[in-house]
């Protein structure tokens, strides 16, 4: 698959149906591969912070999940590509693990929202083999006691919902470590599915409105999502700047 950079960030040109046959056939064969989402905010947020840029670019392939990025990617590359939101990736890897019977398991989120998640997901895919959680607000040392058990049984997925950059970073410091066939970072996907965070309307994710929503429901999320008039600017002032960029 093809991979050009936006503003120093690797992007893989990876379709919905190409992207899922890269994961059934990882899970046959068991090659190791990081799934990361890109998105406006983490792209503004590292655009001047080397560390953080290279964190996302851990990534071994890094999907689009905004429609912010879509944008970007036609208006200065010319490149069309599909928006695939980990949300949605998160079910389409279940659904593939519960026909395979694969094994996973969750870090990330409270105590009481990625328990109650779980237990949604075992009554919806009872052939996955659920092989437990580890919540959000553990210490390193816990972690490090996981990784040793990860040694002997190791899922083949491995999802962990955390801030941005902070999945990231768990999932390069695991994966160094131990051999998991996909990991990948769901943000707030848990909290969702248990209820703790409703998502936007399917319409409003459609045209690239969800942060909206969030917004609405969270005004604290403002300090965040100011990194989405922070990214267009950005992508403008490139546009003027050189006309087309070469990506």
């Amino acid at each position: 698959m093809r991979c050009v950079e936006l503003f120093g960030v690797k992007l893989n040109l990876v379709k919905r149906d190409e992207l899922l046959k890269i994961c059934e056939l990882t899970l046959d064969e068991g090659k190791p591969i990081r799934l990361f989402a890109i998105n406006p905010i983490k792209i503004s947020k590292s655009h001047s912070n080397e560390k953080l840029r290279k964190i996302l670019n851990g990534g071994d392939i890094n999907f689009c999940d905004g429609k912010g990025v879509c944008y970007a990617l036609k208006i200065l590359c010319g490149e069309k590509i599909e928006r695939f939101p980990g949300f949605e990736l998160l079910f389409c890897l279940l659904e593939i693990a519960n026909r395979k019977e694969k094994s996973v398991f969750f870090i990330g989120n409270r105590e009481e929202s990625i328990k109650k998640g779980i237990e949604k997901l075992k009554k919806k895919y009872p052939d996955v083999k659920f092989m437990g959680y580890l919540n959000g607000y553990f210490k390193k040392e816990e972690l490090d006691v996981l990784i040793e058990k990860f040694k002997k049984n190791p899922p083949d997925i491995l999802f962990v919902g955390m801030g941005a950059f902070l999945q990231e970073k768990w999932i390069i410091y695991i994966t160094e470590r131990v051999k998991i066939p996909i990991s990948i970072g769901i943000g707030g996907s848990v909290d969702v599915i248990s209820g703790f965070s409703p998502r936007a309307p399917k319409f409003l994710c459609d045209i690239g409105l969800e942060w909206l929503y969030r917004l609405i429901r969270q005004p604290k999320r403002i300090k965040v999502m100011i990194h989405l008039p922070i990214f267009a600017f950005m992508v403008f002032k490139e546009k003027i700047r050189r006309r087309k960029v070469k990506c």
